[in-house]
């Protein structure tokens, strides 16, 4: 009877969560925050939709999102405008609550089906755009850029999965920024960037630097998501990780 209940209060407060989300009002107050001129204006500006009801969403785990297409196509094209803003503002990485509203919208479109993205391909433009901004991941007082940028890194490998995707990324030429942020300290942002090259290009996964640690987090990954309910590991879905040994026959650091 508990387990009945605690569904039935789930489904019910997703189910207002994405009318939240799906509101033109969540487009409009991120719109206005990214105006901001600080982190205590903020404050008084919505954090309930950018910030509680987006990470509500992008860290269920249950399956009631799994259909949803009306869902993911609202955020995904909300998600367009929005990046297109916040690059614009020339404000990158300046606002940590910012930062983090951008990271939990990051976090949503990670458990949205790559094929919705097709339509809306401009948004790895974006991606890449925040992910050539200049960062220093050794500055512990960056840990919420650091955060925002392991959530860029994952999204752009699960878009990897979708070889109409694939394709675009590829023609980006960016196999020298994946390689930069392969050496961070961080190991979901190395990892991510590991596994977008040798997406990209497969001769690179026999010159993959360290393949002992890459092999240790990638079965870590797989444990992890296997285990879990919504069957992912740091965001990256279980489906990714296997399309990567399928699809890459070159990643040798099992051998």
């Amino acid at each position: 009877m508990s387990f009945v209940y605690s569904s039935l209060v789930d489904s019910m407060l997703l189910n207002v969560i994405k009318k939240c989300l799906c509101t033109i009002y969540y487009l409009d107050i991120f719109k206005q925050i990214i105006n901001l001129e600080n982190s205590i204006e903020f404050e008084s500006k919505g954090t309930f939709l950018v910030i509680d009801c987006a990470h509500y969403a992008g860290s269920y785990t249950g399956k009631l999102l799994s259909n949803d297409e009306v869902f993911y196509e609202t955020i995904i094209r909300y998600s367009d405008e929005i990046f297109k803003q916040y690059l614009d503002s020339k404000k990158l990485f300046l606002n940590v609550n910012l930062n983090q509203a951008i990271t939990y919208l990051m976090d949503i479109l990670q458990i949205s089906p790559t094929k919705m993205f097709i339509d809306h391909s401009e948004i790895i433009d974006y991606l890449l755009l925040i992910l050539q901004q200049p960062i220093d991941d050794d500055d512990q007082s960056e840990q919420n850029v650091i955060e925002l940028i392991a959530s860029t890194t994952t999204l752009i490998y699960n878009l990897t999965d979708n070889s109409k995707l694939l394709s675009i990324i590829k023609y980006k030429n960016v196999i020298e920024l994946f390689q930069k942020f392969s050496t961070s300290k961080d190991k979901r942002i190395s990892f991510n960037a590991e596994m977008i090259v040798c997406a990209i290009n497969e001769d690179k996964a026999e010159q993959i630097e360290e393949p002992e640690k890459v092999a240790d987090v990638f079965v870590s990954y797989l444990a992890n998501s296997v285990n879990d309910e919504s069957q992912r590991c740091e965001g990256v879905p279980l489906k990714s990780l296997l399309m990567s040994l399928k699809s890459k026959p070159s990643l040798r650091f099992f051998d």
